[in-house]
């Protein structure tokens, strides 16, 4: 493959994000962090794959849902156990919450 052109395609029912890749690996995490003391925001991407999933869900809520925000939040099956994917992104489970908030899409 050309590494100077990346394919890139969602499909309008979202059955293709996440890939299984990130669902069945649980090293592929993300983990927010907020500094109280600055108001800083960090998002560490445990993997190249944590981050090309984040941005594909970004760009099929950007491209195909209606709604106005999304919250992601740490998950896990049980108690310690391992987390769990929550709207296409697995957070760790000392991860902080993440929403985002966006105009609704402009009906024609």
């Amino acid at each position: 493959m050309n590494d100077e052109v990346y394919q890139l395609s969602i499909r309008r029912d979202g059955d293709d994000v996440p890939v299984n890749e990130l669902l069945e690996n649980p090293t592929h995490c993300i983990k927010v962090e907020a500094d109280r003391t600055n108001g800083d925001v960090y998002i560490n991407f445990e993997s190249r794959l944590a981050l090309l999933e984040f941005a594909r869900k970004l760009l099929h809520v950007g491209k195909f849902e209606d709604g106005e925000s999304i919250e992601w939040y740490p998950l896990a099956e049980q108690e310690g156990g391992t987390p769990m994917v929550v709207d296409g992104v697995r957070l760790t489970a000392d991860s902080s919450r993440l929403f985002l908030f966006f105009p609704r899409r402009k009906t024609s």
